[in-house]
């Protein structure tokens, strides 16, 4: 029997099996070290979903209201302008325009760089004059203030829209440059072209 057995499991030859680890320190450190670096990353990484949810929802509201404000404007179109021999030049503006601002507003007048002045006018055609001061004769041209365009109406200027005032005529083929202004809804800016007669319909 012998004396030096400590009641501790032989490997069979005579040496103690004693577990020891085969990882230096350095090597233990970098993998706790690692390890917290997964925890954290797995913990931001909700913070980062969030975060790219925002960004989507942001750029959806963004392309909503950029789709509304293209949408949500005066369309002017068809526009032609045409020469009469009279003093000053003047310029008869000739267009469509509708209003897609889902709301009713005005057309209260005009420019443009060519002439010194723009204004709206009425052609009474023999109707009952709407003042005093208007012109008298049949046919003759009544200035007016503003024209009412409801939501989603479309109007049709005949001539009612005249510039005068140009340095020098403007002959077919040119461009010339008018903004619409509205009471409410933003100015429209065209370069119109110079016709020698207008082929928009004429209402009589």
């Amino acid at each position: 029997m012998n004396d030096d057995f400590d009641g501790r499991p032989s490997n069979g030859l005579g040496a103690l099996d004693v577990p020891s680890s085969t990882m230096p320190a350095s090597d233990l450190g970098r993998a706790a070290s690692s390890r917290r670096g997964r925890l954290q990353l797995s913990g931001t990484r909700p913070l980062r979903l969030a975060a790219l949810l925002v960004v989507l929802i942001l750029g959806v509201a963004t392309l909503g209201f950029v789709w509304q404000s293209h949408s949500a404007v005066m369309l002017v179109e068809a526009a032609q302008a045409w020469p009469v021999a009279d003093s000053g030049n003047p310029v008869w503006v000739y267009a469509t325009i509708t209003n897609k601002t889902g709301t009713d507003d005005r057309l209260v007048g005009a420019s443009s760089p060519a002439a010194a002045s723009a204004g709206l006018y009425m052609t009474p055609l023999c109707a009952p004059l709407p003042s005093a001061d208007a012109e008298d004769q049949c046919g003759g041209r009544v200035p007016m203030t503003w024209w009412p365009i409801q939501k989603d109406e479309t109007i049709q200027m005949n001539g009612q829209l005249i510039l005068s005032g140009l340095e020098k005529p403007l002959k077919p083929g040119q461009t010339v440059e008018v903004t619409f202004k509205f009471a409410n809804a933003s100015p429209v800016t065209l370069k119109i072209p110079v016709v020698a007669e207008p082929t928009i319909h004429i209402r009589k």
